[in-house]
């Protein structure tokens, strides 16, 4: 479309620009509505603020996680959506029957919730019903497999023994794992039953 510049005094120039604007959106083809559309809509998220959170995810009708938390945020977008969970917060990972499997505690989470993963920050603190610990500053908690993976420093204590090594993937109920750079003294289980 050529531009035509125009030096109008007054009350004019208000109606000329009116005038120039409807002329212009009325010369977009469909294709080009919908391209702005498009990009309109891709563009827009949409946020929520929670005090007080108490989430429950669940799995095969069954409630699988519990986690409370002081405060969240969820955005939601058309990639799916992400909510930040800030703490202290509490996670209960439970078994089929509903008992409690693994206790989690950190400063800060953020779940993504179409890929059901968790990136837990500062404090970390994953306790299991075979007394093990896990202590670690970040953590990536995968929902759908129960594994756990970090690049960080951490320390595993067990009633018999602790170990410690920066780097660890294993599942979440800490009894099959492999850490990286260990240090530490441990004692091996070679008679545990599973």
């Amino acid at each position: 479309m050529p531009v035509i510049a125009f030096l109008v005094q007054g009350k004019y120039v208000i109606t000329l620009a009116v005038f120039l604007s409807v002329a212009a959106c009325n010369s977009l083809t469909e294709y080009d509505r919908q391209s702005i559309e498009q990009a309109l809509s891709d563009t827009t998220n949409y946020a929520t603020e929670t005090w007080n959170v108490t989430m429950d995810i669940m799995q095969d009708r069954r409630r699988f996680i519990r986690i409370t938390s002081p405060f969240a945020t969820t955005i939601d977008t058309q990639d799916g959506g992400e909510t930040t969970l800030n703490g202290p917060l509490h996670i209960q990972v439970r078994d089929t029957l509903g008992n409690t499997e693994t206790d989690v505690t950190a400063n800060k989470a953020i779940y993504h919730n179409r890929r059901g993963e968790f990136f837990l920050q500062g404090d970390v603190v994953i306790t299991t019903v075979d007394e093990q610990t896990l202590k670690t500053q970040e953590l990536t908690w995968f929902q759908q497999d129960r594994s756990i993976s970090t690049d960080a420093f951490v320390t595993i204590i067990t009633p018999r023994d602790s170990i410690t090594g920066h780097g660890l993937i294993g599942d979440d109920r800490l009894q099959e794992y492999v850490i990286e750079r260990v240090t530490g003294r441990f004692t091996l289980d070679t008679e545990r039953q599973n």
